[in-house]
């Protein structure tokens, strides 16, 4: 992580009661490295998972393999199954902040689920494509990206992918936050990470985002079941 706006913005995550399992496939895995590189990770992430191979992203999704892996579905898919991982390791937790209290209720597990079609060695003929789902007990945000194809590499994109879905994870947690001071001790470092992750856009690059609204924290226990990874 080279940014120092994206620095500070890691490092206030890490300060907060939020916590976090990323699954990630075919690009975006830095979002985990970036929680990683900032000290204070323990407080922030819960487990992640980043498998590439066929057989891998497949068991991670339950055993069903999807049409295609780089798909809007599949990454709502991950997130479910992120959040009902994170679900599972709070069970018990003597951590009142996963377990019981208003923050916890509220929306303090997130979970992440990324999946990519990216530059590859060959050309590909299809769009350069990143869908970044994030799911809390009372939402689930959703965003399609379609990269400007060929004006960076492969590096540049997942880069740019990890970006945008650490800034909407900070932004989640932001609009989900209970305490109008911890929305407030978020928004500056918020603001000016987003600043950076606008710089690394291009004009043509296409965004689409949507927001489903859940019933509750009890929906999650309806969700996809956790991945037996372990």
């Amino acid at each position: 992580m080279s940014n120092f706006a994206l620095t500070r913005l890691v490092s206030a995550i890490h300060e907060l009661p939020v916590r976090v399992v990323v699954y990630a496939t075919g690009g975006g895995g830095q979002i985990v490295g970036n929680l990683i590189q900032v000290s204070g990770c323990s407080n922030t992430l819960l487990d992640a998972a980043i498998p590439y191979s066929l057989a891998a992203s497949t068991e991670l999704l339950g055993g069903v393999e999807p049409a295609s892996f780089a798909s809007d579905e599949v990454a709502v898919s991950l997130a479910h199954r992120a959040f009902a991982r994170g679900m599972n390791l709070s069970v018990g937790s003597t951590n009142s902040q996963l377990c019981g209290d208003a923050q916890w209720q509220h929306g303090a597990l997130i979970g992440v689920g990324v999946t990519c079609a990216l530059g590859s060695s060959r050309p590909r003929r299809g769009t350069h494509r990143a869908h970044i789902a994030l799911r809390s007990a009372l939402e689930i945000r959703r965003r399609t990206i379609v990269l400007a194809k060929d004006q960076r590499t492969r590096e540049e994109e997942d880069v740019f992918v990890s970006c945008v879905g650490l800034r909407d994870l900070a932004q989640m947690y932001h609009d989900l936050a209970f305490s109008t001071n911890t929305a407030t001790f978020l928004e500056k470092e918020l603001e000016a990470a987003s600043a950076f992750v606008d710089s690394l856009a291009l004009p043509d690059d296409v965004h689409d985002v949507s927001e489903i609204a859940l019933d509750g924290i009890d929906s999650a226990l309806s969700a996809a079941p956790a991945p037996s990874l372990y």
